[in-house]
């Protein structure tokens, strides 16, 4: 357990009074989500979980407590926390069969700013061995990777790529000026994070420069575009629920509001709207084959945005391809269809960026 006195610059979700007088709340963290206890008379936080676990959802009575948590390499399950701190359910015995990668905490400069982000190597992968990267792009943007279950992830390293999960600026977990950092900003600061990263395990002897690939989904689609039309080391990229024109997004999808408040009308700012749109405007850039995948029934980010660059890429003789998940909202919830996505994310992976 761990103490830290005085106010805190981090997120607080599902604060709860226990019987003692205390406060049982989540903790947004680097990389993580944790279960802490709260003094609201002392300003402490006397952690429950560790530093390598995410948290979902905990409940408690007297002085028991339960969590769904869960690490890298196991997906989450019910543990009670108090003394001795034991398994009560786990659905997901089956993993034990498999050989699984572990995410291990990696940073690197970007300007003068520290970047944190999570690496998966494959399974048996030995010192010096060059391999093909893949990147993945968290949504949001104010979200983060975190120290949690990501079976896409495990497809990939089990495939033998090298999978880098980057918080570049504008990620939750560090605070709000971290968050802030890209405010009205998109595709700037953030683009150079990702790509800083890339040069990092390029230098470090981990990823091959010629086998690059990257994707991601809601904002992670979105910095894929913008990524593909300011990086050309990337081979392969797959955006999922993107955009590249904000023009045509604007009164569509449910931003409409927040677009006002941090970019301001359109008509009034035409310019700033037309420059953050440069994936669609200044498609010409782009080479990279590009797999668009989106939801029909997306009220979040349409499948306008992916058919949009879809169109653009294919107008431009970029091999590119759209997928449309009939009836489905912004999140894949049919097993079937998130099945296909990750084999369509590995084909065309494997298209492009092996030998």
């Amino acid at each position: 357990t761990l103490h830290e006195p005085g106010p805190t610059d981090k997120w607080v979700y599902a604060p709860r009074w226990t019987a003692d007088g205390k406060i049982l709340a989540l903790v947004e963290v680097d990389r993580a989500t944790r279960l802490a206890e709260i003094g609201p008379d002392d300003d402490t936080l006397r952690w429950l979980t560790g530093e390598a676990e995410t948290v979902l959802d905990f409940a408690s009575r007297g002085a028991r407590v339960a969590a769904l948590l869960g690490n890298s390499k196991a997906p989450p399950a019910l543990w009670a926390l108090d003394e001795p701190r034991r398994n009560l359910a786990d659905h997901n015995e089956w993993i034990g069969t498999r050989q699984l990668s572990e995410a291990q905490p990696v940073s690197w400069a970007s300007g003068d700013q520290q970047v944190h982000g999570l690496l998966l190597l494959p399974p048996g992968h030995r010192d010096g061995e060059r391999l093909p990267l893949i990147v993945r792009l968290h949504g949001g943007p104010v979200w983060q990777w975190s120290h949690e279950f990501m079976a896409d992830w495990q497809a990939f390293a089990a495939r033998g790529y090298a999978v880098l999960a980057p918080n570049p600026r504008g990620s939750s977990g560090r605070g709000e000026a971290f968050a802030r950092a890209q405010m009205a900003d998109w595709g700037n600061g953030d683009v150079a994070d990702v790509r800083a990263g890339i040069d990092h395990l390029i230098a470090t002897g981990i990823a091959d420069p010629n086998r690059i690939g990257i994707g991601g989904w809601s904002y992670g689609g979105i910095l894929t575009n913008y990524l593909i039309a300011s990086e050309p080391r990337i081979r392969a990229a797959v955006s999922g629920a993107g955009m590249g024109n904000f023009l045509g997004g604007y009164g569509v999808d449910q931003y409409s509001r927040d677009y006002e408040l941090e970019l301001g009308r359109p008509w009034e700012q035409p310019d700033l709207w037309h420059s953050l749109s440069y994936p669609f405007f200044e498609a010409s850039r782009i080479h990279t084959p590009t797999l668009y995948l989106c939801a029909e029934a997306d009220s979040n980010v349409p499948c306008s945005g992916s058919q949009q660059m879809f169109q653009a890429l294919k107008s431009l003789d970029v091999p590119t391809r759209l997928v449309v998940y009939p009836g489905e909202n912004h999140g894949l919830v049919v097993p079937a269809y998130r099945v296909d996505r990750v084999n369509r994310e590995l084909d065309w992976y494997e298209r492009y960026l092996r030998d």
